[in-house]
């Protein structure tokens, strides 16, 4: 498809004493360039040229800058306007909008606002070319960011999922013509998993345009929503010394009979949440306020005494859940060894006999660190359906299948058993002894996880998961034959 180039239109307002020269050089470019000293009639050519980007001396006569800027954005459809702003070092700006608008101290750095003003047009390019796909297109967050993605969706009613990936984190954002309507992120959605993702500053993304499937959790607009999470990781940034850190164990330092009376209902059930989670990352993706106040909740009762923090003083991390040599022997059992580094998977099957069983093991699943759930939200055992899938390195993960286990629905079965690592049924042994039989012939290992196990497992231990795991691997090891897990 042919790309349309950006009209690079730029208007400086103001009589800064850099404006005149930066006027000068960028008009020996590709760029079409005005420039009034006076308010009034910076206002009469920017009504006329309409820029893409506005450079705005604080100190403009005639129309305040921040008044001139709203006038600007108003007669501008979409408010799209981007603005730099040139003024005394600390100056604040009213009306300053964080993730669009810039701000530049005197004396002004020709060669830094320049090189601005190059990538400004370039994020612009790359947008539009993004835009005008109707297909599929990916992208580096280097070049253009969570929130530019999001303010050109907005912009222009893009319906879609935008999935972003850094490292072995993966995020998802779904918008409808334009709107937010939910995010995702490892175990947390909405606004919560949004206002993480958009300090994502590296990565790649992914943009699939199209209707979107699962109910809408985020109603607010782009602009607010863009604002608030970027206000809560500044917070969070500034106070970052005095704040737990993510890895640390908080536990209470007195009986709960004693607990002080009176306490806010944030900071009851924050407590609450504690017993089952003594992680404060795990305990900020379990409970349901904002990162930042669940991180000040936890800052003031350590002050307190009423909790304590432990750290990992040694600084590792945990053990992983399947050790690299053992991800290896999955690549070549299940691939062959000429596919070694791609990015591959492999099936856990889950049977379940019913919504009720599937709903208790599911917060199990949810827990385990790295898990990252699948849409759709809505799960029946009846239909076959990814759960999601544990990321275990860069190029290899596991995909929990929900896998239907009547005998009607043995033609799927030959799909799940080709990169099968295992099967866990949700019911008794015999409950389902076709789909037992087809994948014990197919050399699968059959765990039958009954209630009590499932109980030990929704505490999200590393460790029973690793147990777990462990008793699938037999088939993978070059000397062992097949053997069924009972």
């Amino acid at each position: 498809m042919k790309q349309t180039a950006v009209q690079s239109t730029l208007l400086f307002a103001g009589d800064d004493p850099a404006f005149a020269d930066l006027v000068r050089r960028f008009k020996t470019q590709r760029f079409i360039v005005e420039h009034a000293t006076d308010g009034n009639l910076a206002l009469q050519k920017a009504l006329e040229l309409k820029p893409a980007l506005v450079v705005i001396d604080a100190a403009l006569r005639s129309i305040p800058a921040p008044r001139f800027a709203q006038i600007l954005r108003t007669n501008r459809q979409g408010h799209d306007l981007a603005i730099v702003f040139v003024g005394e070092e600390g100056e604040e700006i009213e009306g300053f909008v964080r993730h669009r608008d810039s701000f530049f101290p005197r004396p002004l750095n020709p060669s830094q606002l320049s090189l601005y003003v190059e990538k400004h047009f370039k994020r612009l390019e790359q947008a539009q070319l993004l835009l005008q796909q109707k297909q599929e297109v990916k992208g580096s967050l280097d070049q253009l960011g969570i929130t530019d993605l999001l303010q050109f969706f907005g912009l222009n009613g893009k319906s879609g999922t935008l999935y972003l990936a850094r490292g072995a984190e993966r995020g998802t954002v779904l918008l409808e013509n334009g709107q937010i309507v939910n995010a995702r992120l490892g175990r947390v959605d909405a606004e919560k998993a949004l206002y993480r993702l958009l300090l994502w500053h590296s990565g790649t993304f992914r943009f699939s345009p199209g209707a979107v499937a699962g109910p809408a959790k985020i109603s607010a607009p782009t602009d607010h929503l863009i604002m608030e999470g970027l206000r809560l990781g500044d917070e969070a940034a500034a106070q970052a010394e005095r704040l737990p850190a993510l890895h640390s164990r908080m536990q209470l330092t007195i009986p709960r009979e004693r607990l002080p009376q009176g306490l806010r209902s944030a900071t009851r059930e924050i407590l609450l949440q504690l017993e089952g989670y003594p992680r404060v990352s795990d305990l900020l993706d379990h409970c349901p306020y904002a990162d930042l106040q669940i991180l000040q909740v936890l800052r003031v009762l350590r002050e307190k005494g009423v909790i304590s923090e432990s750290r990992d003083e040694s600084g590792t991390a945990a053990a992983p859940l399947l050790a690299p040599a053992e991800i290896l022997a999955l690549h070549q059992v299940l691939y062959g060894p000429t596919r070694i580094g791609e990015p591959l998977s492999a099936v856990v099957a889950i049977l379940s006999p019913a919504a009720e069983e599937l709903n208790n093991f599911l917060p199990a699943l949810q827990a385990l660190p790295g898990f990252v759930p699948a849409l759709p939200e809505a799960l029946d055992p009846r239909r076959p359906a990814e759960i999601g899938r544990l990321q275990l390195s860069e190029s290899f993960a596991l995909r929990f299948c929900l896998v239907p286990a009547a005998p009607e629905f043995s033609p799927l079965w030959d799909l799940y058993a080709r990169q099968l690592f295992g099967v866990i049924s949700l019911a008794p042994a015999g409950r389902f002894p076709a789909a037992e039989k087809y994948f014990t012939a197919h050399g699968a290992g059959l765990l039958f996880l009954d209630a009590p196990e499932r109980q030990v497992l929704t505490r999200g231990n590393r460790d029973d998961w690793r147990e777990l795991f462990e008793r699938f691997l037999s088939r993978f090891q070059p000397s062992t034959p097949p053997t069924e897990v009972s």
